[in-house]
């Protein structure tokens, strides 16, 4: 079993029928909301719909939007919902999820309940007949970006349970308090604690010197930061270059593959479900990677973050009938093998 531990939140996804400027004063008509679970409980909801056994930790509200979380995850599974706590007088996070075709998107972000999560929130108990743990966003949530030391407290926790570990990071507004936060030394503090680190590119490099251009070399050496701060292995997320995955023994990159995009929300979390279900079937690094690759392109199919991942037998399957990659124009050295 895997535990999904961290922010949670219900997005709120406005469907646009054509690209549109949202500009200051104006009124844009858009069709019905689609409701669903965010934050890095896709990785959970996008594990189960694979057929892993996963179990959620989170914090919401007694509200109304705490009340759609659990309704969603119970439609899904009541075990899903189970490990799901509500907290008298906190808010629950909610997240706007603006998505016009053609248009990155765009997130307007109210983080509740996670402002509170903390060690305490996932004590020993919790971890019992689970093999693995993986958590996120520490840059929307202020107890965790305040203290690196809350979480060191978890995967310390973890390890001695025997769990292997796994963080993964969010966007951060460079002008918040969470972008004043000196994330090298927050890294340096929790990054020996983590057997696989998730982050994807844009984010790392914002987080740790400023937004660098997207090139092979500039993203081994992030990988290389991440490995020298003592992680197991980090595997950076590269939008539409793919994946690139790194240890101490080898470096691997693996192309997207193509769909027909809708709204690329939730993609990376679902590329890490992918990866972390086969892992924890015992399938190579390479196999990992392709099937993470793989489920993150499924998740473009819809407009919400996880409905269109489908069993991993089923991706399995596609992959087997032939399934286009995406060109990339970044080129590693493990390419040319």
């Amino acid at each position: 079993m895997i535990i999904v531990a961290g922010h949670v939140c219900l997005d709120i996804i406005p469907h646009f029928s054509s690209p549109a400027s949202l500009d200051p004063g104006t009124l844009v008509r858009v069709g019905a909301a689609t409701l669903s679970t965010g934050g890095v409980s896709n990785v959970g909801v996008a594990l189960h719909r694979l057929g892993t056994p996963v179990k959620l930790i989170h914090k919401i509200g007694d509200d109304l939007f705490g009340g759609a979380i659990k309704s969603i995850l119970t439609n899904l599974s009541l075990e899903l919902a189970s490990g799901v706590r509500t907290v008298a007088g906190e808010t629950t996070s909610y997240s706007i999820v603006v998505a016009p075709p053609g248009v990155d998107r765009m997130f307007v972000h109210c983080p509740g309940a996670n402002d509170t999560f903390r060690a305490e929130d996932v004590p020993s108990e919790s971890l019992a007949g689970a093999t693995h743990l993986h958590l996120g966003y520490p840059p929307i949530m202020r107890e965790i970006y305040r203290d690196a030391t809350q979480v060191q407290t978890i995967f310390e926790r973890c390890a001695k349970a025997g769990l292997t570990t796994s963080l993964d990071l969010c966007s951060v507004d460079p002008q918040s308090e969470a972008g004043q936060v000196d994330w090298s030394d927050w890294f340096r503090t929790v990054l020996p604690s983590v057997d696989l680190f998730t982050p994807s590119y844009d984010e790392l490099s914002l987080m740790l010197d400023r937004p660098l251009e997207l090139t092979a070399d500039n993203v081994m050496s992030l990988a290389k930061r991440c490995l020298d701060w003592s992680c197991g292995a980090v595997l950076i997320k590269l939008g539409d270059q793919g994946l690139f995955y790194a240890d101490p023994k080898q470096q691997l990159h693996m192309p997207c593959r193509q769909v027909n995009v809708v709204t690329t929300n939730g993609s990376g979390d679902c590329a890490i479900a992918g990866f972390l279900a086969s892992r924890s079937r015992g399938d190579s690094v390479r196999q990992s990677l392709q099937l993470a690759a793989a489920v993150g392109a499924c998740c473009c199919e819809s407009a919400d973050a996880t409905s269109a991942v489908r069993p991993l037998a089923e991706i399995e399957s596609r992959l087997a009938r032939g399934w286009d990659t995406l060109p990339s124009r970044l080129v590693f050295a493990s390419d040319e093998h």
